[in-house]
């Protein structure tokens, strides 16, 4: 039991977590040149500590991420029944936002790359989020959602 504890501890996402995680991870990959460079460059190991925190705190914010999902599912299914399909107001609303919040940054980032860097880049994470899984996702729980509605009359 002890054992379940210390993963809770390490790999149970926070909102604390979470934001000094991405504090710690925007000012070592944007501000690595004062904060990380002048420690561990005369000890030769800046690019070993650079790469570590630049794959390291995304990967942990994953695995947390996965680790939480999993941890609330449990509890979820010991408390009562929720549909991930079943479509809602609710769900309509912020499936909605993050449809719109994913296309406004998908083009802050291209904006910002062409403007600060001169350099066409098309980010391809938000892209993919906003043209493919958010609109698959809502029509898989539309017709999800009509198919329950149909079976319950």
């Amino acid at each position: 039991m002890k054992n379940k504890k210390d993963l809770d501890k390490w790999f149970l996402l926070t909102w604390k977590k979470f934001v000094i995680s991405i504090l710690i991870f925007i000012l070592v990959f944007f501000f690595r040149h004062i904060t990380i460079r002048p420690i561990f460059e005369p000890l030769g190991m800046f690019n070993i500590v650079f790469y570590l925190i630049s794959i390291g705190i995304p990967a942990y914010l994953l695995c947390s991420l996965f680790y939480t999902a999993v941890i609330r599912k449990i509890k979820l299914k010991k408390t009562k029944k929720t549909n991930f399909f079943l479509l809602t107001w609710k769900k309509t609303g912020i499936t909605l936002m993050i449809w719109v919040g994913a296309v406004v940054i998908h083009n802050l980032v291209y904006a910002f790359f062409l403007g600060v860097f001169n350099i066409e880049f098309e980010e391809p994470v938000f892209f993919t989020l906003a043209v493919l899984i958010i609109p698959i996702y809502f029509i898989v729980c539309l017709i999800y959602s009509l198919i329950k509605l149909v079976k319950k009359k």
